[in-house]
């Protein structure tokens, strides 16, 4: 495919191929290994996205930060415990099939070629439309093409590049209810008691927003608006876990945290014959001016 003036290719240097957009109201990389978006910086704000230092960006390994995408499950298979966690959409080479650029932004739509898996028994197609000017949007969207009803687990595993976690603030929270992972099933169906989140030690919870969440982070204020999704996962490993984590330095979790969207815990995305469903999120930042 011929690309538009300001899209380049690249090659990381294990040979993994990326597409570099530079617009005037955005810049943003994507790599065609998980149709994976891992840097974004709208004009005249400070980088969204975070990526770990220690990525290096190897052939069929997951990247770790950016925004993966865990599909056809979330977390680990349900019955196949040699299935690889989060799925396989993540570190599977995507097809771009078209790339627009006008003065509105950069869209590109990419899709999947669906492998065969014993543990993915099912006929279904996947495309991710993303969007890239003063804001960042993605929508993920899965057909089913088989003759059975399709259901399924996913989440865009978004890493926010926040500089300092102690001054993070998670908003929109008032009136949820939350699954504590770190608890197990002690943790099911908890009551946020307050309507926003610091954090000051490693969490794991899926969260079930009555409203839009939020991201405050020293230099700036995000907002999140999300459809097709009823369930958030909001994770930060801490210290003790970052030391075990591939590719991921062990003071990593001072700058980083995920908020994702999903479809996953209680929230499962049920697929009739012949029916899709689209998981789509759009992020705006609002500089704060703060350093």
């Amino acid at each position: 495919m011929q690309l538009p003036i300001g899209i380049t290719r690249g090659t990381s240097n294990y040979g993994l191929e990326y597409l570099d957009i530079e617009h005037p109201k955005a810049r943003a990389r994507i790599f065609l290994q998980g149709a994976q978006v891992t840097e974004f910086q709208a004009t005249n704000q400070p980088a969204l996205l975070w990526l770990s230092p220690e990525e290096d960006f190897r052939p069929g390994k997951a990247i770790r930060g950016g925004i993966p995408i865990c599909w056809p499950w979330f977390g680990a298979h349900g019955s196949d415990t040699a299935a690889p966690a989060h799925g396989f959409a993540r570190t599977s080479v995507w097809k771009l099939d078209n790339v627009i650029n006008n003065d509105d932004g950069v869209f590109l739509t990419l899709s999947l070629p669906m492998p065969d898996r014993p543990d993915w028994p099912y006929s279904a197609s996947l495309t991710l439309a993303v969007s890239v000017s003063d804001y960042l949007g993605l929508a993920l969207t899965t057909r089913n093409t088989g003759s059975d009803e399709l259901v399924l687990t996913q989440a865009l595993h978004t890493y926010f590049n926040i500089v300092d976690i102690e001054q993070v603030r998670i908003t929109g929270l008032a009136g949820s209810r939350y699954d504590d992972q770190l608890l197990g099933a002690a943790g099911k169906g908890l009551a946020c008691s307050e309507s926003q989140l610091s954090i000051a030690g490693e969490v794991d919870r899926i969260v079930y927003p009555r409203q839009p969440l939020g991201l405050n982070a020293p230099a700036y204020q995000l907002d999140i608006a999300t459809q097709g999704s009823a369930s958030a996962v909001i994770w930060n490993p801490w210290l003790e876990k970052s030391s075990r984590l591939s590719n991921f330095p062990t003071d990593g979790y001072k700058s980083m945290v995920c908020v994702e969207t999903a479809n996953c815990g209680a929230d499962v995305a049920v697929i009739g014959v012949g029916a899709s469903h689209t998981l789509q999120v759009e992020y705006r930042q609002l500089n704060t001016g703060k350093n």
